[in-house]
């Protein structure tokens, strides 16, 4: 019956003695956190379900993903629910908020329940500026509060953990080039077919379509070479 709906917009009501089927002209939209790929794999979704849910599928990245949209979407939340403000983030803040220290497993949620309570240790601090400092942040960010802090202050950082980082640096870069790589070229053997190069390379499509978002990989262009 979901088959049958999601196809062709037909159904038959619970009690309906009709000979032919109800239809209903609507709009789907489907949402998920999981693997739909793995699921499809261990049979736990039908496949034949997710090609009709799945015609224009969107994939959002997670937060730590795309850090530099952070402090963006953390001004705007503070500005969509109080509009008498303009609220801004200090420098230190922006910094702190796209550092890599932070995972955002909760993503946008998390980082809205952040920029709540921090706007309100400003108000009870009673400042009159609507801006977020480090220190109305969570005790729970305080470590990377801190590093940040201690640097910006002028103390001895080791040059050997400097060096470190700068090394892994060039080699996450060289990483990801290889990795851009190697994505092109199995989307341009499977044709451009995001599942299929998925599978192929032994990933989950979500997983795979975050990545491409990443590296700016435009699978459309794959599909054009088929043939």
């Amino acid at each position: 019956m979901l088959l049958d709906f999601t196809q062709f917009g037909s159904y038959r009501p619970l009690g309906y003695e009709g000979g032919e089927p109800k239809r209903a002209d609507v709009r789907l939209i489907s949402l998920t956190n999981g693997d739909v790929a793995k699921a499809i794999e261990d049979e736990r979704f039908r496949e034949d379900l997710y090609y009709r849910l799945a015609t224009v599928p969107v994939v959002l990245p997670p937060l730590r993903d795309r850090r530099d949209d952070i402090p963006t979407i953390a001004v705007s939340y503070l500005n969509s629910t109080d509009v008498q403000a303009s609220w801004e983030l200090d420098s230190e803040v922006t910094e702190l908020l796209t550092s890599p220290r932070l995972d955002w497993p909760g993503n946008i949620r998390e980082l809205e329940a952040v920029m709540e309570r921090a706007r309100n240790r400003v108000r009870a601090r009673g400042s009159g500026e609507p801006v977020i400092e480090a220190d109305h942040l969570d005790v729970s960010l305080g470590s990377a509060s801190q590093a940040l802090t201690s640097a910006s202050a002028g103390q001895p950082f080791p040059n050997g953990v400097r060096d470190k980082w700068e090394q892994l640096a060039g080699q996450k870069a060289k990483l990801e080039a290889l990795e851009k790589e190697i994505i092109e070229e199995a989307l341009a053997v499977c044709g451009g077919v995001v599942l299929r190069t998925a599978r192929e390379l032994s990933v989950s499509r979500t997983g795979l379509m975050s990545r491409m978002t990443t590296l700016e990989i435009d699978p459309e262009k794959f599909k054009a070479k088929r043939g």
